[in-house]
């Protein structure tokens, strides 16, 4: 079964460079980007802004590029081989985030380096 999720990465500009903002998802407590599913006839950049700011409260401030990474991974669900497909779009945002408790565990600014060691699976590390 084939799954598609859109996401950003947001990052924030602060005294010491770029920060990125990385959340603990409730189901898991996985550190990851915020992400979700699209609604019906949404397009993907609309699906990861409305994410982001169900997730967190912040809206996106820039688009840093036309390109998207791709997060691509397997797991099983009920018995069942799920082939998950997470695109990403890189923003910039500021203001101070709110977190979405019924989805969200904790969220945090990282470093760009320290975030690498935080997130939780290779795939999303590789990004």
């Amino acid at each position: 079964m084939l799954d598609f999720s859109f996401g950003i990465i947001p990052f924030q500009k602060t005294s010491n460079g770029l920060a990125v903002l990385l959340v603990q998802h409730k189901n898991g407590r996985y550190w990851s980007f915020p992400k979700g599913h699209p609604e019906s006839g949404e397009e993907p950049i609309d699906t990861a802004c409305r994410e982001l700011k169900e997730e967190t409260g912040l809206e996106i401030d820039e688009l840093l590029s036309e390109e998207t990474l791709i997060e691509q991974y397997q797991f099983k669900r009920d018995g069942q081989v799920i082939d998950k497909t997470v695109t990403y779009f890189l923003a910039l945002v500021s203001g101070a985030f709110e977190l979405h408790k019924s989805e969200i565990h904790d969220a945090r600014w990282f470093s760009i380096h320290d975030a690498v060691n935080i997130i939780t699976y290779d795939e999303a590390k590789a990004l």
